[in-house]
């Protein structure tokens, strides 16, 4: 009797998925990334929130999350890693709907965006100087 063939074909694909999730786990745990307690299958580390130092990874579900339970912490932190927080989210619609994400939004923090910023807080302060320029000039014209 002669084997059907996805009877070897889908015990291979099986065998080549958990390989292939081993060898991709075993690099994931090279990260720099904070000490983590052991989680529970399902809810992850939703049990322990309030008895970890003050940086550490947790699993709150299926989602791993970064959490910093401290004020000095999270200052040294916004120091020393400033331009990570300040770039703005990649987004293929952003990139599509505004010409490159060249609007001051969704543009990353460089040059590009201090001279869009610059341009905008110009604007927006000499449209206040016109308006308080009009309303004098309007009181003058009613005297």
């Amino acid at each position: 009797m002669e084997l059907p063939w996805y009877s070897v074909v889908v015990p291979l694909f099986v065998f080549i998925f958990f390989l292939h999730n081993c060898f991709t786990t075993s690099n994931n745990n090279k990260k720099n990334i904070p000490p983590s307690p052991t989680k529970l299958p399902i809810i992850g580390n939703l049990h322990q929130l309030g008895s970890y130092p003050h940086l550490m990874l947790l699993h709150l579900g299926s989602k791993p999350v970064i959490v910093v339970s401290s004020a000095e912490v999270a200052r040294d932190i916004m120091k020393t890693h400033d331009l990570v927080w300040l770039n703005r989210l990649k987004s293929s619609i952003a990139d599509g709907l505004l010409y490159g994400s060249t609007d001051m939004t969704f543009s990353p923090y460089g040059e590009y965006w201090r001279k869009i910023e610059a341009l905008l807080c110009f604007t927006f302060s000499a449209t206040k100087e016109f308006n308080l320029i009009m309303i004098l000039e309007k009181k003058k014209c009613q005297t």
